[in-house]
């Protein structure tokens, strides 16, 4: 069959697939083989749902918690250096 499951989430296409003739008429087996990979992926993407969850919130957190720290340290180095005032010509 061309499509062919590597166990992720991507869904690969065999190289001999890609050399044939792409046939219009799909027979009963094709159809039920990318049902299958279909169904497969989705299974995959339902399971791999809350750990990618998890894993996006953990990382906007770390952007956060990195993007105060930053604001804070500008912050007060801006605090320390005094104001240059321009005196008018």
């Amino acid at each position: 069959m061309g499509w062919h499951w590597n166990g992720m989430l991507s869904i690969t296409i065999c190289h001999d697939a890609v050399l044939r003739r792409w046939n219009p008429i799909m027979t009963n087996q094709s159809l039920k083989s990318r049902a299958d990979v279909h169904f497969k992926v989705r299974e995959f993407q339902k399971a791999d749902a809350p750990v990618a969850r998890a894993e996006y919130e953990a990382a906007s957190a770390a952007t956060r918690e990195k993007t105060a720290r930053l604001r804070a340290l500008r912050l007060a180095r801006e605090a320390e250096q005094p104001v240059k005032v321009k005196k008018k010509r």
